[in-house]
């Protein structure tokens, strides 16, 4: 297709919908005649459509592309708490050997390498951290809305209706 060319309505539909069948960029490109690059436009400008992720067996449909994601994120979860064990356990080891080392240049490495082991640990566990600290967030703020619901139910009724009228405060 020449440069500077709209491409058709019939052509942007056949894009999107081989898109949604699950074919890769080339095999849309050779299909339709369209570029790559505007086949990456018709997907940015195309709500809820996305490529389909070659070897995860993903349709590219928003729900395929949420469970990779939450399959990621369970094993980058796992992979960082084996990474901050093993910092962990460095740091451990650091520290045990500068409190048997006299030789005060010797005890200033070991004490380094514990302090770096640790904030890396620290590094790596911050993202677990958040996400369980918006977790616990949002259990709080569930809560305070279930008890701010009842006691105003509480409240109208036990208080009398207000009288016509009558200015509360």
């Amino acid at each position: 297709m020449a440069a500077g060319v709209k491409t058709s309505p019939e052509v942007e539909a056949e894009a999107v919908r081989l898109i949604r069948e699950g074919q890769t960029r080339r095999e849309v490109a050779e299909v339709t005649g369209v570029s790559q690059g505007v086949l990456t436009r018709i997907v940015r400008d195309t709500p809820g459509l996305d490529w389909a992720r070659t070897g995860s067996g993903s349709s590219g449909t928003p729900e395929a592309a949420a469970k990779a994601r939450g399959f990621r994120s369970k094993y980058m979860r796992d992979r960082r708490e084996a990474i901050a064990d093993k910092m962990l356990d460095q740091a451990e080891r650091s520290a045990d050997l500068a409190a048997n080392v006299t030789d005060p240049r010797q005890r200033q490495y070991l004490m380094q390498a514990a302090d770096a082991a640790l904030r890396g640990y620290a590094n790596v566990t911050k993202p677990d951290i958040l996400l369980s600290e918006q977790e616990s967030m949002q259990k709080t703020v569930s809560m305070f809305d279930t008890f701010t619901l009842l006691a105003g139910r509480m409240v109208g009724e036990v208080l009398p209706p207000a009288r016509p009228g009558l200015i509360q405060e």
